[in-house]
């Protein structure tokens, strides 16, 4: 009996330590898009316009669902983006205006830095002047795309960033800032993937305020949060989420808020 019960100790013991011999190494979180002459990812992007009055609730819906191709432009350092087989749905719009907006979106292109082969969201970018909509899209890549650290990190790591964002308003654009903290949630067990999750918030740059009651009449605040898994090996992003709430407006007893979701996730490279 006291044999048994030694060997038992000694499997114990052997799967102790050969579980402790698996501790997972730290990973280096970088992103080379110029790795590849295209990418494909599928983008679904959707919000909601949330209007509160005493205790009635109205909720008007938008759904964009599409298909990027991305294609690396190291001259110029940038990841070049158009939209495919977009289709479009709202509560809000009308039928001509539904096809006019995916007329333009089909037709735009997107322009994100990159920086050492990272895509990054160029915060010195020009708005554009005619549809807010076509602002919407691009700014959910910003939301979507993780800033990362230099060099290995462990499991549990953390760090921040801080950058201006400029917010186009019914009174012009206000420059924003963006607070961003990082985590890398975990690694798989081969370390061939990392997975990573952030919280986001912004709110206006106080010296472009003229009044603290203008902060009540146009969307310059908001939080969220986001989620992205990592190829280590092959440096690209498979999948990354975001939800962010945005309080838009208060107007007499009504109360207008903006939900944002979006999905990001990879379809194919060559």
């Amino acid at each position: 009996m006291k044999i048994k019960q030694i060997s038992i100790f000694l499997i114990a013991g052997t799967i102790i330590l050969s579980n402790c011999s698996k501790k997972q190494n730290p990973v280096e979180l970088k992103l080379d898009y110029t790795a590849k002459t295209e990418w494909k990812y599928s983008v679904d992007y959707s919000s909601q316009a949330i209007f509160s009055q005493n205790d009635s609730t109205t909720t008007l819906k938008t759904s964009i669902i599409s298909e990027i191709n991305a294609v690396p432009y190291s001259e110029s350092k940038k990841l070049v983006m158009k939209t495919e087989n977009l289709s479009l749905t709202s509560d809000m719009m009308q039928d001509s205006v539904k096809k006019e907006i995916t007329a333009e979106l089909s037709r735009a292109e997107y322009s994100l830095l990159l920086e050492n082969g990272a895509p990054a969201f160029d915060t010195a970018a020009k708005l554009p002047e005619g549809s807010f909509q076509d602002w919407n899209l691009y700014r959910q890549f910003g939301k979507l795309l993780p800033s990362l650290p230099a060099g290995k990190i462990p499991k549990g790591f953390e760090w921040e960033r801080t950058v201006s964002l400029p917010v186009r308003t019914i009174l012009g654009i206000i420059p924003c800032e963006v607070f961003v903290h990082y985590r890398l949630d975990s690694i798989s067990a081969d370390n061939n993937s990392a997975f990573l999750n952030w919280q986001i918030r912004y709110s206006a740059d106080q010296k472009f305020i003229d009044s603290i009651d203008i902060l009540k009449q146009i969307p310059v605040s908001g939080e969220g949060y986001g989620s992205a898994t990592i190829d280590v090996v092959n440096r690209y992003i498979t999948e990354a989420k975001m939800e962010f709430n945005t309080p838009v407006a208060t107007i007499g007893k009504i109360t207008v808020s903006w939900k944002e979701f979006a999905v990001m996730k990879y379809i194919s490279c060559k």
